[in-house]
């Protein structure tokens, strides 16, 4: 059984998913070129779909047009945070890596 609200993240694709309920996905709204909101058959959000993690999270219109609440919201953005923050560390793990060993060869 999963726990919701959830956020999935593929950084392959580059992208995030918020889902809020299990509800099935009766159509999707574009917000923004990078945020697509899928709502149920009552209009009810689903989940946010960001198709680029470096996409602005428009919060406040999420919150008044689609009743979002913004405790939810605040999971995908330390979701997001913490994701770029890995990424990061990831990075300068990797190249601190090549580093050495460029060191080492020499």
């Amino acid at each position: 059984m999963s726990t919701l609200p959830a956020v999935s993240i593929d950084y392959e694709a580059d992208a995030a998913y918020l889902t809020l309920t299990s509800k099935a996905v009766a159509r999707t709204c574009k917000l923004t070129d990078d945020v697509l909101v899928d709502l149920d058959e009552f209009d009810m959000v689903v989940g946010v779909e960001l198709l680029s993690l470096a996409a602005l999270l428009p919060v406040d219109q999420l919150i008044t047009e689609f009743h979002v609440p913004s405790e939810r919201l605040e999971l995908f953005r330390e979701t997001r945070r913490a994701s770029v923050i890995g990424n990061l560390q990831s990075a300068f793990e990797g190249a601190t890596k090549s580093r050495d060993e460029k060191l080492q060869a020499a």
